[in-house]
């Protein structure tokens, strides 16, 4: 299977005076990162916490919120680095839009916070060897939870120009069904759009067709990413979405919303775009609860796939703690990886790892 390429993650650490911070909050946004950003220069230093790509709290320096963002988007020279697996806190300091910020401080002369001064976007290189990669993605930090936001979302409009590195559209996990089985030929897709949005979702909005299936994902209502399989190709971003969107405008097939809960939807996210950094071991060599007690005691960020003859598990893994297991033909989470580790009494069965 082929995969549409996208542009790759900004790295953990660097320079300001190479990738200032507008060019990071610009990168951080792009890559739907999750995590915590922390700029220092001489003695200073400011923390800026993101969720898929969201910056929802920030501080340093005595100060808070929008404030705690103006000061280091001045600075030429520090320092920053990026931890994909911090934990978050539960402070939301930050409801703007990253755009709106920056217009703001444009509006107040703060220096740095103009494109026009020659900034970029961050080059987004390899992360370094024996490093984990952000999950943009979200995703995330360890333990996330939701960042409630007073001000209502706007509708799910402007969808990435391009997504991350989709490995496969893998089975997934069932939450709480808020809508199922909803033709496509009777459904209005903009206004069904934008109930989602209003009602705050996270979870997904699923399309299964004769020949394709799609997936959008919601963060409280926000599209987070959407990803398709058409059986040949996965998409990913803005491709993935119009794609979903011709074939519900043609009428073909049906949709399903899901309500998840936040961390569920990250992991969802790593599932499909996190690397394999263990493929195709035979199940009947491997003691795969020994594998799991390991993964936990890693501390991993990712997930269990047991691929067997005739059905798939996965068990969900959050900062090595278990967040559910489920399979092809049982996706009701369920805490219990039982469920999954049991098909590895097949001799044809096969398990992965993928990790952030």
């Amino acid at each position: 299977m082929s995969i549409e390429q996208a542009p790759r993650l900004l790295d953990y650490k660097g320079s300001l005076d190479q990738t200032p911070l507008l060019a990071l909050l610009q990168s951080m946004q792009a890559q739907r990162a999750t995590g915590t950003l922390q700029v220092r220069k001489a003695g200073e230093a400011f923390s800026l916490f993101f969720l898929f790509g969201h910056l929802f709290h920030a501080y340093g320096n005595g100060t808070q919120g929008e404030d705690a963002v103006f000061e280091p988007l001045a600075w030429r020279q520090g320092d920053y680095t990026f931890d994909p697996k911090s934990k978050l806190p539960t402070e939301e300091t930050i409801t703007a839009p990253t755009a709106d910020i920056l217009a703001e401080a444009k509006r107040r002369g703060v220096p740095g916070s103009d494109n026009g001064t020659g900034s970029r976007p961050a080059a987004a290189p390899n992360p370094p060897a024996g490093a984990t990669a952000p999950p943009a993605r979200a995703p995330e930090a360890v333990s996330e939870r939701a960042v409630v936001s007073p001000q209502q979302p706007p509708a799910p409009q402007a969808i990435p120009e391009e997504g991350p590195p989709a490995t496969e559209l893998y089975p997934l996990p069932v939450g709480k069904l808020v809508y199922e089985s909803l033709k496509t030929a009777f459904v209005d897709f903009p206004k069904l759009l934008r109930s989602l949005s209003a009602d705050r979702l996270t979870g997904y909005l699923r399309l299964t067709g004769q020949a394709s299936r799609g997936m959008i994902l919601f963060y409280q209502g926000s599209l987070i990413e959407s990803f398709y399989d058409g059986g040949a190709v996965v998409t990913t971003g803005r491709t993935a979405f119009s794609l979903f969107k011709n074939d519900v405008d043609r009428g073909e097939g049906s949709m399903d919303v899901i309500e998840l809960s936040a961390e569920v939807v990250t992991a969802i996210y790593q599932l499909l775009t996190a690397p394999t950094i263990l493929q195709g071991l035979l199940a009947r060599f491997v003691d795969v609860r020994a594998l799991l007690q390991y993964l936990q005691e890693e501390k991993i960020h990712g997930s269990l796939l047991v691929r067997a003859p005739e059905e798939m598990g996965i068990v969900l893994l959050r900062d090595g703690a278990l967040l559910g297991a489920f399979t092809r033909g049982q996706p009701q989470l369920v805490s219990d990886p039982e469920i999954v580790t049991r098909l590895c009494a097949e001799s044809k069965t096969r398990i992965e790892v993928k990790a952030v």
